[in-house]
């Protein structure tokens, strides 16, 4: 490879980080309004910029980036659900706060670090987030019904839900790596 192509695929590289990196809060609030499990969005997210890297080539400048990594990241999200949610069963907030006073009751120690550390994470969110999020999660409101009981845009609430959500996951991530010392 001469310096010319060695240049023109760096630039190219930078140009697809630098719209990657504006879109990737976007894209990924919708990945998770589809799979609010952390580590497996940011799976479909990783799985998501590289199969965007692969396919720059077509994308076309000046139309919706974001919009063509939700269109890849949705295909993502329909094979994951395919292949590895078959079989799942969702609780009801009921069934979920009955399990917790069973295990919070029982004398064997705790296992799941990442769930308590995303609890601790939850508790230190303001109060306004912690609604939202349960709104969201626990009640399964969807993201038109939450604005509508907020009184904000739907595109405002789905910003807020994703910075909640990134500011969970930076908790967490942090709250682990301390615990582990």
């Amino acid at each position: 490879m001469n310096n010319a192509e060695n240049s023109r695929n760096i630039s190219k590289y930078e140009e697809f980080l630098n719209l990657f990196r504006t879109s990737e809060d976007r894209i990924f609030g919708f990945i998770l309004t589809f799979l609010p499990n952390f580590a497996r969005a940011e799976d479909i997210l990783q799985e998501t910029m590289i199969i965007m890297w692969r396919k720059f080539d077509e994308f076309e400048p000046g139309t919706n980036f974001a919009a063509w990594g939700i269109k890849i990241a949705r295909y993502n999200l329909y094979k994951f659900h395919e292949t590895q949610q078959a079989g799942v069963v969702r609780f009801d907030s009921s069934a979920i706060e009955a399990i917790s006073m069973q295990v919070a009751d029982s004398e064997t120690p705790k296992t799941n670090s990442y769930i308590d550390a995303l609890l601790h994470c939850f508790e230190k969110l303001g109060s306004q987030s912690r609604q939202l999020m349960l709104l969201k999660y626990e009640q399964n409101f969807k993201v038109h019904e939450i604005s509508q009981k907020i009184g904000r845009s739907i595109r405002d609430t789905y910003r807020m839900l994703s910075r909640i959500q990134h500011t969970l996951h930076d908790c967490t991530s942090q709250t682990l790596k301390a615990w582990e010392r």
